[in-house]
């Protein structure tokens, strides 16, 4: 893991990664990049300004309770827009319903389909402006 993530976890990479906690208990990971830092995925997704963000709910007690739109929606308001970004984007594998169905709930609109290099399937891409109106 160390390998994996050594360099995101002593800040020596332009991801942010945080763990999330459920009742002080790990459930899953969370995310966010700048796109200027990526620009080979800027360039797959037809966008060049803004940040990511990547979740993760791996703890199967976890999954389909709606924690992953909570997480998102905070984390996005929180975390992504506090450090500076009006839009923020994500891409789940168009296969995977519950991820899709948990960041339109946190507010994110589908713009289109887009492949990315290496990745098994398209992704579907999805956005939020921020701040949100009507919160």
């Amino acid at each position: 893991m160390l390998a994996e993530y050594g360099e995101l976890m002593d800040g020596r990479d332009a991801t942010h990664g945080f763990v999330i906690l459920a009742n002080d208990q790990p459930v899953g990971f969370v995310q966010w990049y700048p796109l200027a830092e990526y620009p080979d995925y800027a360039a797959a997704i037809g966008e060049s300004a803004g940040a990511a963000i990547d979740l993760l709910i791996g703890e199967p007690g976890a999954v389909g309770r709606g924690l992953g739109s909570q997480v998102i929606d905070r984390f996005v308001t929180d975390v992504v827009a506090a450090a500076g970004n009006t839009r923020v984007f994500a891409g789940p594998d168009v296969r995977n319903r519950r991820s899709v169905g948990a960041f339109m709930n946190a507010g994110f609109v589908a713009l289109r389909e887009v492949q990315v290099p290496g990745e098994p399937a398209p992704e579907l891409l999805l956005a939020r402006t921020e701040p949100r109106s009507g919160r």
